[in-house]
């Protein structure tokens, strides 16, 4: 522990360095009120508090004396405030009245008043008078007992640990101070929000502590027990005292975590101090920003496998430990995208301009390419790992003829309000803003669009145009790196990077552990690429648990707001997919690792019973049952076709009355049975589809189907029956003369057979290599056949 004088240069350093860098909180006690002109009276610090206390209840004359003199013996103000706020012993009356006579309209000292109105981020008070709020209007209350927003730590606070005098004499509800000992037991275990704010600025945070005693200060001390002496060394603790702690005394702090103690013979002089810190210690404005500078940002080098590095990961190969620069990088395959001009021209010509964009669009290095194309004016960025709080808003304000590029997450509604109300400021400063806004943080871009000076809007997509693609490969090429696919996004085409370079650690997505509600999510994404939040509750996903979700699979998985065309699916959000192949990587890792096939099939029975007993619903189970999908969700490895087999066998008692479940297990039989007694049952199956069947699509399919079914028949036997042959071919010429029901179905199917593939082409090449003789009947539909193949 150190011992300072408050008046040496040593200590002023030590005081502006605090607030020049991470901040400086006040903890104020009731010396600094202490004396000051209150509204009916002079505010008392503690012992003159338990006087005042002892006196109502003298002049109540509800407690017996012998109580009171043990009290004025004792002078513990734990013990006095117990009876003091019971109404048994003074009433409601008087208690406001003491009240509102000694805490309320508090007159601070000019040197005080100039403390409290320098701009303070947060203010923790043990009293409960109202000088604070009163004399600075920036400060928002936050009071014992009361819920507060996260978003609230955005704002300037003034933390009102043991309660409010104006809340007591205002509201008639039970007492709110915390004066004893029941009352500090209660806060411990109610005032969460206010102790954890605490907890951690007094584990982390340079504190100031004046007008305190941090005598059995029980919530402070609660909020640093447990902790060792070596978390608080990189912080500044500073308690202010006239007088020099003695050895137990220095004991005692200790245990609050102060490491600086600072001596003064008159109460002025910290305040002084700190004044003067705040108004000669902040320097240039632009110097606080010099670390966004843009001309930090440097291009990496051409090696490949740094490249590739930054490809996968967000950023260039650095030493262990070293991530001074990760934020500040540009690869040297980087690109100018079709926005860029238009952006650009944007910028120079409106104070604000959006770019919206999903995750994995390109959005930060968008960004970073713009500020080294703009020479003219200085250009800041402020990396997505960074955040700006309203102070720091109002600061680039003034920086005069100055481009700030903020990524996402940097901001939130409350510094984009604080940006707008500066809209005059910002134009007479000509000070430019390029906001970047992921699809979760439509309050930002939304505070901007009802400006009445023009704005401009930007979308950023998550792939290539052709242009873009063509310019972008020609980079790779150059460093050698494969090139990226036409038609996929960016997060799938880092996915096949990752699977080209194995070599290469891959940190775009950290495969989390995954429980069996999110399995399910994860398979109707797979299913649907989007879950509106309406049938994410049929599995248990509110808008909360699916935000939670969305972050926890970021960037595969984003929420976004649903559009207007979208509004008969009652969400206002929906969850989406950004790659298929990396979902489809996370289900199977999941199946790998965590869970086996036949697991795999009770979730999927759970999943189809629950949406077939609902008639809007059924679709999402008919999908579901498809052997395309579920195939797809199987392993690989032996036996998962007898597990798949069976999950359609388990599904019978739930769907036999449905013509596509039939289908769809005559489908999956064809694929992996091999027995001919089976392969009969699968066509019995498939026919039941075409006989019971009312949709025009269920019954082309399972018209190709059968036929199908009839050439592996074929296949097995070594086409030697002419019945199985002439039913194949029946079939096919059906299916075949059906074609326009289900155009894009056939074709499909009968795309394999140009590619001399699959059972038809097995069968029409062995008609003819074997001079298969066929009925006149079965001839014509042959030949019908053949010309249709060959159109």
């Amino acid at each position: 522990m150190k011992i300072m004088d408050v008046n040496s240069a040593e200590f002023k350093e030590m005081i502006k360095l605090c607030i020049n860098t991470t901040g400086l909180i006040p903890v104020i006690g009731a010396g600094f009120t202490k004396g000051e002109k209150a509204l009916g009276g002079t505010v008392p610090d503690g012992n003159g508090l338990i006087d005042l206390m002892i006196g109502r209840l003298k002049k109540e004359g509800n407690l017996e004396e012998s109580k009171i003199s043990r009290l004025c013996e004792k002078k513990d103000f734990k013990s006095v405030s117990r009876y003091y706020l019971s109404q048994r012993y003074v009433s409601r009356e008087s208690f406001v009245e003491d009240i509102k006579n000694n805490f309320t309209k508090v007159e601070l000292s000019y040197l005080k008043k100039r403390f409290i109105e320098n701009k303070w981020r947060y203010v923790y008070t043990l009293n409960i008078d109202d000088a604070i709020e009163r004399q600075n209007k920036n400060l928002t209350k936050i009071l014992p007992y009361k819920k507060i927003e996260k978003r609230a730590n955005d704002i300037n606070l003034v933390y009102k640990v043991h309660g409010c005098a104006m809340e007591e004499c205002t509201y008639i509800q039970e007492s709110t101070l915390v004066f004893t000992d029941l009352q500090y037991v209660r806060s411990l275990i109610k005032n969460e929000h206010i102790l954890q704010a605490l907890r951690s600025d007094m584990l982390e945070s340079n504190m100031l502590y004046i007008g305190c005693s941090l005598s059995r200060e029980i919530d402070l001390m609660y909020s640093v027990s447990g902790e060792k002496e070596d978390d608080f060394i990189e912080s500044k603790k500073i308690f202010i005292t006239r007088n020099c702690p003695d050895e137990m005394m220095m004991d005692e702090i200790e245990d609050y975590g102060i490491n600086v103690v600072g001596l003064l013979e008159n109460y002025d002089d910290i305040y002084r101090v700190v004044n003067e810190a705040f108004l000669f210690g902040a320097g240039d404005e632009t110097s606080i920003f010099d670390n966004f500078d843009s001309k930090n940002i440097k291009k990496i080098s051409s090696e490949k496998n740094s490249n590739i590095s930054f490809m996968l990961q967000g950023g260039a190969v650095f030493k262990e430990g070293d991530n001074s620069n990760k934020n500040f990088s540009i690869p040297c395959y980087s690109i100018d995208r079709s926005l860029t001009p238009d952006v650009i021209k944007s910028i120079l010509s409106t104070p604000f301009t959006i770019i919206k964009g999903r995750r994995f669009s390109g959005k930060s290095l968008f960004l970073k390419n713009l500020s080294q194309k703009i020479k003219d004016k200085k250009v800041y960025f402020v990396p997505s790992s960074f955040s700006l709080n309203v102070n720091e808003i109002e600061k680039i304000c003034s920086v005069k003829d100055s481009i700030f590029l903020i990524d996402s997450n940097v901001i939130t509604y409350l510094e984009a309000s604080k940006i707008r109300a500066f809209k005059k400021q910002i134009i007479d400063s000509g000070v430019k803003f390029l906001i970047a806004c992921n699809p979760t943080e439509i309050d930002v871009a939304n505070t901007f669009s009802s400006l009445e000076i023009e704005t401009g809007f930007f979308e950023l997509k998550n792939r290539f145009d052709l242009d873009e693609l063509q310019n972008f490969n020609e980079k790779v090429s150059e460093l050698g790196i494969i090139e990226w696919k036409k038609d996929c996004n960016f997060l799938d085409n880092s996915y096949a990077t990752a699977r080209n370079y194995p070599q290469m650690k891959q940190e775009i997505f950290d495969y989390p552990k995954i429980n069996k509600k999110e399995f399910k999510l994860l398979i109707l994404l797979a299913l649907l690429d989007k879950v509106y939040i309406s049938l994410g509750r049929e599995i248990g996903f509110g808008n909360n648990e699916a935000n939670d979700f969305s972050k926890k699979y970021s960037p595969i998985v984003e929420i976004i707001e649903t559009t207007k065309e979208e509004e008969n699916h009652k969400s206002k959000f929906k969850l989406v997919s950004n790659s298929k192949t990396w979902l489809f990587s996370i289900i199977k890792d999941y199946m790998t690792d965590s869970l086996k096939d036949n697991e795999l099939s009770e979730v999927m029975i759970e999943m189809i019973s629950h949406f077939y007993k609902n008639k809007q619903l059924e679709e999402v189970g008919k999908k579901l049952i498809m052997f395309d999908t579920v195939n797809q969700f199987f392993s690989r490895e032996r036996g998962a076709g007898r597990l798949l087999i069976k999950l359609y066998e388990d599904l019978q008692p739930i769907l036999s009355h449905d013509p596509d479940y039939w289908l769809q297990r005559a489908k999956a039989m064809g694929k992996i049975v091999k027995d001919p007694r089976h392969i009969f049952d699968a066509i019995d199956y498939a026919k039941k589809a075409y006989n019971d069947g009312k949709r025009s699509k269920t019954l082309t399919n399972a018209e190709f189907t059968i036929a199908n079914l009839y050439g592996l028949l074929c296949n097995q036997d070594g086409y030697k029956d002419e019945n199985i042959i002439s039913s194949a071919i029946g079939w096919y010429y059906s299916a075949i003369k059906n074609h326009n029901y289900n155009k894009s179905y056939l074709e499909s199917m009968l795309e394999i057979t140009k590619d001399k593939k699959g059972n038809l082409y097995n069968l029409c090449s062995k008609i003819m290599s074997n001079n298969i003789k066929l009925d006149s009947e079965a001839r014509e539909s042959y030949n019908e056949i053949m010309r249709f193949i060959r159109q």
